[in-house]
């Protein structure tokens, strides 16, 4: 039903604050929460989703590994948005190995990659309305080939590599490395299914803590936008930092981006609910379509825990469902 290799799976998210981890598991065919955990960061280890201080960023998952007892465990974790470049472009239609060649070539020859060495993975959205390219066979002979628009995320490859590294240094196996947007996406595709309501064309989803906001929209079932904002510094400059950020970016959406200039249709909230009241509230002075939430405390049963803050690393334990 969820496609949890070994019916368990491990979710684990490293902001610059905490470190979040959370053990999924079936129980005949209901999902359930077996384990979830926040372990706090030394300060300035971890600056605006950069490691900076890898021995501390390990020790303090470390401790969490310990305290979960899961040494040698296989997660799924993320990286930061604030890493990684979206990006839609067209090429001709070519097998995955191909393409993703040809990929290769057009990021590291681009002078506005904001970093060298990328590491990609690419989402192929169809074939576009233009004319054929026209493409050399074997045989020397030209012949026609269509054409197809791909979206493709990359990501620094210093950044993966510094998170995949601390992660393995505190005694776990990295299996699948993500965006905290697309492990938000999965989350809200596997509720939908289960309270049997399919979610709109175009939304925005909100992954909010204490140190970070972090914005996504989702346009035909795929991320067309992210963007993350640090540290506001205080609940006022926060809040503020939010209303106005979601101000910029909705009208950014509707008139640059959405085809038809249609803005979004619902919004997402994923984060403590102690933010997201005053938060909420201070949104629908922009915003006058539906704010939703996810109860995932009544999902997953849990009377006496908050799981709010865990969204992310549910999604990410989520992961192949």
């Amino acid at each position: 039903m969820f496609g949890l290799s070994g019916k368990e799976s491990y979710g684990l998210q490293i902001l610059d604050r905490q470190i979040r981890i959370v053990k999924l598991g079936l129980s005949g065919r209901a999902l359930k929460m077996k384990q979830n955990h926040a372990e706090p960061v030394p300060a300035g280890a971890i600056q605006s989703g950069r490691i900076v201080d890898e021995e501390a960023a390990a020790q303090a998952i470390g401790r969490a590994v310990e305290t979960l007892g899961i040494a040698g465990a296989g997660v799924h974790l993320s990286v930061p948005t604030s890493s990684t470049l979206l990006r839609k472009s067209v090429f001709p239609v070519l097998k995955d190995k191909e393409l993703r060649n040809m990929i290769d070539v057009e990021l590291n020859s681009s002078e506005q990659m904001p970093f060298k060495d990328p590491v990609f993975d690419f989402f192929r959205l169809g074939i576009v309305k233009a004319e054929p390219a026209d493409v050399k066979a074997k045989d020397g002979k030209t012949k026609n080939r269509p054409m197809e628009e791909v979206l493709v995320f990359a990501s620094s490859a210093a950044v993966v590599e510094s998170y995949v590294g601390v992660v393995q240094a505190a005694g776990l196996k990295p299996l699948s490395v993500e965006l905290a947007s697309l492990a938000s996406l999965r989350l809200l595709l596997q509720y939908s299914g289960i309270v049997n309501k399919q979610l709109p064309d175009r939304f925005l989803v909100i992954n909010a803590d204490a140190a970070h906001l972090e914005f996504s929209i989702f346009s035909g079932g795929v991320p067309v936008f992210l963007h993350d904002v640090p540290d506001a510094g205080g609940a006022e400059s926060y809040e503020e930092s939010a209303v106005t950020e979601l101000n910029r970016i909705m009208y950014y959406f509707t008139y640059s981006i959405s085809p038809n200039q249609e803005p979004v249709q619902e919004i997402y909230w994923l984060g403590d609910n102690e933010e997201s009241q005053q938060l909420t509230r201070r949104i629908k002075s922009v915003y006058d379509g539906p704010i939703r939430t996810i109860p995932l405390e009544g999902w997953f049963k849990e009377d006496n825990v908050s799981l709010q803050s865990f969204a992310v690393p549910i999604g990410l334990a989520l992961k192949g469902a």
